[in-house]
């Protein structure tokens, strides 16, 4: 028998980022994920805004938190390949491989 697999429910998430009101398509798994996301980036522009200097251009913030954002998310990935790479090991060192 074959499993036909139909497509997820379309949600939309509103989000309000830097004062202007955005919509946001996404599937009804990811709706959580970027409700988190949201969050994080209006909390993330939120502290940007209190330590840029008056006058700053929207863009050079959302490029500056943007790369922040992408900072974290490389250093994550880099302790996640570390961890992995542990749990190799040991995972070999309980089946008798050194």
């Amino acid at each position: 028998m074959t499993e036909v697999q139909t497509p997820s429910a379309r949600e939309v998430i509103s989000a309000q980022l830097l004062g202007q009101p955005y919509q946001i398509s996404c599937t009804s798994e990811e709706s959580e994920l970027l409700h988190r996301a949201v969050r994080l980036l209006q909390d993330r522009l939120s502290e940007a805004s209190v330590r840029m200097e008056k006058g700053v251009l929207k863009e050079r913030m959302l490029l500056m938190v943007a790369l922040n954002l992408a900072a974290d998310f490389l250093k994550a990935a880099q302790e996640l390949d570390v961890l992995e790479l542990h749990l190799r090991r040991l995972v070999d060192i309980g089946r008798g491989a050194e």
